[in-house]
């Protein structure tokens, strides 16, 4: 865990968010009201987590809201807020895959970005409320597939397949199964050069400044190492 991301584990560990309930009231002229209504949550979290941070000193920027990170904190630590509803396995999107591997070639230190992942409950008579909170490394949340019939990536990696088409990486249920993860964020890369492979003619096009897993894992590597000053 990055030490912005342990700053903020301890704020909200000290605020005792568990269980506090989400009050989304509205008003249109002289009507207020309670909004209850889960699809809203991953907007009104963030929103949240601004004014968090910014009452417990903890310093960020901002990047757009359809850019990567949701947050950059002190000393260009990446933090990528997620939110799920608790009686369901985790189905929030990590990243488009494709764009993922293109941008680990120009930008691999986002390999050491936190999640900081938020569950939350509902129900009809206390509205919505946190249910609990963790912060992952990306191959805490992703895991190797080991059904065949299950999965469109047996063997490979968790992700969002339609149609024969890979597009998004996906976590598994870790709440429940934490040690079904990756072990580590290498053994992490190795997973999504051996799905490069397997989706070739999707991923790689006369364009494609890779022309395979193997040489897309060398651009990572060495591209992280300059960044890093660390080896994968």
């Amino acid at each position: 865990m990055n030490s912005g991301s342990r700053k903020i584990i301890n704020a909200l560990d000290k605020s005792n968010l568990k269980q506090a309930k989400i009050e989304i009231l509205c008003k249109i002229k002289n009507i207020e009201f309670e909004v209850k209504n889960k699809d809203i949550m991953g907007n009104l979290m963030q929103s949240w987590l601004e004014v968090f941070l910014t009452e417990n000193k903890i310093n960020w920027k901002p990047k757009g809201s359809q850019e990567y990170p949701d947050f950059v904190l002190d000393n260009d630590e990446y933090l990528e807020l997620k939110c799920y509803f608790k009686d369901a396995s985790p189905a929030f999107d990590i990243a488009n895959f494709k764009s993922l591997i293109t941008d680990l070639i120009i930008n691999p230190k986002r390999l050491d970005s936190d999640y900081l992942i938020f569950s939350y409950g509902f129900d009809t008579t206390k509205g919505i409320t946190i249910d609990n909170y963790w912060c992952k490394k990306i191959w805490e949340i992703t895991k190797i597939p080991t059904s065949r019939r299950k999965s469109h990536t047996y063997n490979l990696i968790s992700a969002q397949v339609k149609r024969s088409t890979i597009y998004n990486l996906r976590p598994f249920n870790f709440s429940t199964k934490p040690d079904d993860c990756l072990p580590n964020r290498l053994s992490f890369i190795h997973q999504l050069k051996k799905t490069i492979d397997a989706f070739s003619s999707q991923l790689i096009t006369p364009d494609t400044k890779f022309k395979d897993g193997d040489d897309w894992f060398a651009m990572v590597s060495k591209k992280y190492k300059e960044q890093t000053k660390k080896e994968l």
